[in-house]
């Protein structure tokens, strides 16, 4: 195993990891979103 080949492997990795945490944040931010709108029910 040679550095050069490990860090080509890692890279894809990481690109794909950025775009499962993007992926992920926006289902966050519904859920949030939806989580706020029972809270309002609720108080009203």
């Amino acid at each position: 195993m040679t550095k050069p080949n490990s860090d080509c492997d890692v890279s894809p990795m990481l690109i794909n990891l950025k775009e499962d945490i993007k992926l992920i944040d926006v289902r966050i931010q519904k859920v949030l979103e939806n989580f706020d709108d029972e809270n309002h029910c609720l108080l009203g």
